[in-house]
């Protein structure tokens, strides 16, 4: 009989897993073994303890990102719902249901409106807008397609627990329950009973972990190039045509500045159809860093795990250097 240490180290890792499309298997005699809490488990967690903190301190700042700097974002929360990706993409959606108004009027019976309107917008004829309104919508359902894997990769990402994330009187147990998750481990009850508790592992476990930040990693670099290669095509067609422009002016959020505001870091878009694929892209690189520096530390800094026998074994600090302990 075991006791489940708590909901994140038993039941968050196979949700994330799922849905987040990686393989798993529940912990077993064949790819789990057992370690000591004291002194292998506890003498890791000690000789870890910086690592595991960067670990929470990135999951805390991709946390931070995602809630206020670059959010998913919803019409429920006034406060960052204008400079959110479901808004950017709310607006082009928008943008298009107008230009297919245009082109009702390009088609006109009417020669000198469906003239005048192929002008304005600067195209060269209705089979070229058709093209132009068909690529857009293309454009648009790929972007919103990939909008959904992110946004249930937001939610996972809120179950786990960073350094100051969820609020607790002790940050320290936060970072105790991450070590347990990011090795697949759990408290062996009857090793309690008897007086010496065990750490039950998972030889897979920070595979897996790992696996979730590069998947997402890459997910959202995708999503970057995807809205990058958009903003570039549609240029060609759109650049200084006030007609395109007029179609999302007057969705413009009051405060925006083009970059001018409290984030520094923040490239400077116009609010043209083109500058708002570039703001996506621009979402999805402020996700990406995070993302890539939990992977980094789990991957690269994060030492291994003792072996069985006398508790020897390397750590990779933050300096890089090699100890042995």
């Amino acid at each position: 009989m075991r006791l489940w240490t708590s909901y994140i180290s038993t039941i968050l890792t196979p949700i994330l897993l799922l849905l987040l499309g990686i393989p798993f298997s529940t912990p077993n005699p064949t790819d789990s073994r057992i370690l000591p809490m004291n002194p292998y488990w506890r003498d890791f967690y000690k000789a870890e303890f910086k690592v595991l903190t960067l670990i929470g301190n990135d999951i805390d700042e991709l946390k931070y990102r995602k809630s206020f700097t670059c959010p998913i974002g919803s019409p429920t929360n006034p406060t960052t719902w204008k400079k959110s990706l479901t808004y950017y993409l709310h607006v082009l959606v928008l943008s298009a249901r107008s230009f297919d108004e245009a082109i009702i009027r390009m088609k006109s019976e009417d020669k000198v409106i469906a003239f005048a309107e192929l002008k304005a917008f600067g195209l060269p004829s209705i089979e070229s807008a058709q093209g132009l309104k068909n690529a857009l919508y293309s454009l648009l359902d790929k972007l919103i397609t990939q909008r959904r894997s992110l946004q249930v990769l937001d939610e996972e990402v809120e179950l786990i627990p960073g350094h100051f994330t969820p609020d607790m009187a002790r940050p320290g147990n936060n970072i105790n329950q991450l070590a347990l998750l990011i090795e697949g481990g759990n408290i062996v009850e009857d090793s309690i009973l008897q007086g010496q508790p065990e750490v039950e592992v998972d030889t897979t476990g920070r595979k897996s972990f790992a696996k979730i930040f590069e998947k997402g990693y890459r997910e959202v670099s995708l999503f970057s190039e995807a809205a990058m290669r958009a903003s570039v095509l549609l240029n060609g067609f759109m650049h200084g045509k006030e007609a395109f422009d007029k179609l999302v002016a007057d969705l413009r959020p009051e405060e925006d500045g083009e970059g001018d505001d409290e984030d520094e870091d923040r490239v400077a878009r116009s609010w043209t159809i083109p500058g708002i694929f570039e703001r996506i892209a621009d979402f999805a690189n402020c996700w990406e860093v995070s993302l890539f520096d939990v992977w980094d530390s789990v991957v690269n800094l994060l030492g291994p795990l003792p072996e069985p026998g006398p508790p020897r074994w390397v750590v990779r600090g933050l300096d890089d250097d090699i100890n042995q302990l």
